[in-house]
C-alpha cells in the first residue's frame, strides 16, 4: 500500500516533478474555515488542504510550517537543516520537515488518492487519526494498525523512515522509538 501511495504522489521513477495532478493544487496564504476563522490562526495548523473533494483544491501553508526543517542541506531562513546528527538517537520531532507536511496534505486529496487506496472505508483519501512521531507510530504499531493506511501522518513518518535508512543508518545505526514528549 505505502509504495503505491508514494508512486501516485511522486510519479514514475524517471519523473522528478511529481504527479502532474499536483499542478492542480493552488497554494494560498490562508483561508477561512467553516467557522469563519482563518486556518493559520489555529495554534496547531501548519498546513491544510481545503476543497479536497474537488478537482482544484487549495493548500494553505501557514508561516509556522516554514519553521520545520529541510533535509539534504536545503535549509532556508528560520528553519534547521535536518541532518543525521540532529535526528539521532531516536525518532522525534527533530526529523520533521516541510516535505513531510506537504506529503501529509497531499494524501488528503480525493482525486490523487482514490486510485490507490483500498475500497471499503467510506473514504477516498486519508484522514487525521494521529499526528507526530509518538502518536502516529504508537497507533500504527499497537493501537490500530489497520487504520495506518488511512492516516496522513503515517505516510509522512514512513517517508522519513526511508530517508533515515538510506542516509543515516550506516553511520548512526537504527533509531530508538519516540517518547511521548517527542510528539
Amino acid at each position: 500500500m505505502f509504495p503505491n501511495v508514494f508512486k501516485q504522489i511522486v510519479g514514475p521513477r524517471d519523473l522528478r516533478n511529481g504527479n502532474s495532478l499536483l499542478a492542480d493544487i493552488t497554494v494560498v496564504k490562508d483561508s477561512k474555515g467553516k467557522d469563519g476563522q482563518l486556518s493559520c490562526n489555529a495554534p496547531n495548523i501548519e498546513a491544510e488542504l481545503i476543497d479536497s473533494n474537488t478537482d482544484k483544491p487549495k493548500l494553505v501553508v501557514c508561516p509556522r510550517a516554514f519553521t520545520r526543517g529541510a533535509s539534504s542541506g536545503k535549509g532556508y531562513p528560520g528553519a534547521p537543516v535536518v541532518t543525521c546528527d540532529r535526528c539521532y538517537p531516536r525518532i522525534s520531532k527533530n526529523m520533521e520537515t516541510i516535505g513531510m507536511i506537504l506529503l501529509h496534505e497531499y494524501t488528503h486529496w480525493d482525486k490523487l488518492m482514490s486510485p490507490v487506496l483500498p475500497p471499503g472505508f467510506n473514504a477516498t483519501s486519508t484522514v487525521d487519526y494521529s499526528y507526530g512521531a509518538f502518536l502516529t507510530l504508537l497507533e500504527n504499531k499497537i493501537l490500530a494498525p489497520e487504520l495506518a493506511i488511512w492516516n496522513g501522518d503515517s505516510y509522512a513518518w514512513f517517508a522519513n523512515e526511508i530517508w533515515w535508512t538510506q542516509a543515516c543508518v550506516g553511520s548512526h545505526g537504527p533509531l530508538t522509538a519516540p517518547l511521548r514528549g517527542d510528539n
